[in-house]
């Protein structure tokens, strides 16, 4: 794993746990959403990101069109103003996490 948390708790995740990890089976994506999602990540492929964590604080723009190509994907019918109100309780969860961790 080549990214690291630079702001908070950090967890290493071995290779082989990706295996249960839930993720988008694609071979169950349409041809239109896999492309939709490959026209996402063409598009921010190049954009340097900050920290999960500093990406939810900020509402960052690259964030929620990321989320809402995935939301779009599984059929969650989440809009941008849902999407950021779900990031702030992620963010909120994660300063919890790490007033506990700590």
């Amino acid at each position: 794993m080549n990214k690291t948390e630079t702001e908070g708790g950090f967890i290493e995740v071995s290779d082989y746990r990706f295996g249960d990890f839930l993720t988008i089976n694609l071979d169950n994506v349409s041809s239109n959403e896999r492309e939709e999602l490959e026209r996402v990540f063409d598009s921010v492929a190049s954009v340097e990101l900050h920290s999960i964590l500093e990406r939810y604080r900020l509402n960052n723009e690259v964030q929620i069109k990321i989320d809402l190509a995935i939301s779009k994907v599984l059929n969650l019918g989440l809009e941008t103003a849902e999407i950021i109100d779900l990031q702030s309780i992620v963010y909120n969860e994660l300063l919890r996490l790490r007033k506990v961790m700590a």
